[in-house]
């Protein structure tokens, strides 16, 4: 994954940056990030940006225009849009920032989006997986949940299953934790997929499956904080 700060603020570029660094270490994500003073400079990259942090006011073309820019040759890429000036996140709908962070920047709002983001470039990511002597290759997100047999693991999505020789743990270490979360012995299950938690997990295709007692308490502040971030 590559990470991009965009800010005519050296200072400000630094502390971003070292943000950044403290973040990717806590959650074990490998990530390259690269920095940029102008939103010129951005444009001329050539390789490709996965998410940006961008500020919006900067000498020459702002972080609106260089966000609408770069969404033309780049539309998968999000950017993090940053202001000290709240009414500028108006401007910012228009080019369809992925977020809006206020400077200055509290690390609690810094590690919200961060982890919003990075489960919507992960969930976007392919798997390949073997269905029927074939390889298919499918979403990470649309992985409904995965679950332990005897020997081996099932991924379920909601038009099939997949066999895999994985053990269940493999794939919990595999799944990116932000998006994936082990609510059973026998279960991991996609928090993006869940419709409603009782006693059980309701999935939004209406499957429903196990979730430990133990587990559940932090299995619903995860999902109520997807659901407020979505």
């Amino acid at each position: 994954m590559r990470i991009a700060v965009c800010d005519d603020d050296k200072i400000i570029r630094n502390i971003t940056v070292r943000l950044l660094q403290e973040y990717c270490q806590q959650r074990a994500l490998e990530a390259e990030l690269v920095t940029f003073s102008s939103g010129e400079e951005l444009l001329k990259y050539p390789q490709e940006l996965h998410i940006v942090l961008m500020d919006i006011e900067m000498d020459g073309i702002d972080g609106i225009t260089t966000t609408g820019q770069l969404r033309l040759k780049s539309p998968d890429t999000l950017v993090i849009l940053l202001t000290s000036h709240v009414r500028r996140f108006k401007d910012g709908y228009k080019v369809h920032a992925f977020r809006f962070m206020t400077k200055p920047i509290h690390k609690s709002e810094f590690t919200e989006y961060l982890n919003d983001a990075v489960a919507e470039i992960l969930g976007n990511k392919l798997i390949t997986l073997r269905k029927d002597g074939v390889d298919v290759s499918i979403p990470i997100k649309n992985i409904l949940y995965v679950s332990a047999q005897l020997g081996y693991t099932e991924l379920w999505t909601a038009k099939n299953t997949y066999r895999s020789e994985n053990s269940l743990l493999m794939w919990e270490e595999q799944l990116d934790p932000g998006l994936f979360f082990r609510c059973h012995k026998k279960y991991l299950v996609n928090i993006s997929q869940i419709e409603d938690l009782s006693k059980e997990v309701i999935l939004k295709n209406g499957d429903i499956i196990e979730v430990s007692r133990r587990k559940y308490p932090q299995l619903r502040e995860l999902f109520m904080n997807y659901n407020l971030a979505h």
